[in-house]
């Protein structure tokens, strides 16, 4: 919730001006009211407009390694920045999820609970199939489904996510 206050900041704050340096990571610690563990959440600049759920990989200018865009590709895990929780808009500042449970993960409308998941398109997460060991970054807790509260009713699902390096 809000009360996670980080540097002055909570995690769901954006905006142009940088707060924190990036790369900046807060743990925010597990809880035993619902039993999902520690989260981790990174600092980073969206070089692209991210919604709920979008996958976050590192621009592809490498020396820069919190420049975030949607993961448009089969990625390999150590790229992946996070997942978006909110919105964050193209130039602005502001957390992705790195790790821990995370409420909503982008689907491509075929992931089940279990299924390992790994990095598709368009900020979505496709299940993992044989060959694609490297990418995977987590494991789905629901099945991905449409959510009318969130930015364009996105399909999502929560998960147990662990990103990047």
């Amino acid at each position: 919730g809000t009360s996670a206050r980080t540097m002055g900041i909570a995690v769901t704050d954006v905006g142009t001006t940088q707060q924190l340096p990036l790369g900046f990571e807060y743990h925010k610690p597990a809880d035993a009211t619902n039993n999902t563990g520690e989260e981790v959440w990174v600092y980073i600049l969206a070089d692209e407009a991210l919604v709920e759920g979008d996958i976050v990989e590192v621009n592809t200018d490498y020396g820069n390694p919190y420049h975030g865009i949607q993961a448009n590709a089969s990625t390999v895990n150590k790229v992946l920045l996070g997942v978006a929780q909110h919105v964050i808009a193209i130039s602005n500042y502001g957390f992705i999820q790195k790790r821990g449970h995370a409420n909503y993960v982008k689907g491509d409308g075929s992931i089940a609970a279990g299924n390992p998941i790994i990095s598709h398109a368009a900020g979505a997460a496709d299940l993992w199939v044989d060959g694609e060991e490297e990418q995977i970054f987590g494991y789905a807790l629901t099945a991905d489904a449409s959510d009318t509260s969130l930015s364009a009713s996105q399909v999502v699902f929560s998960a147990m996510i662990n990103c990047g390096v």
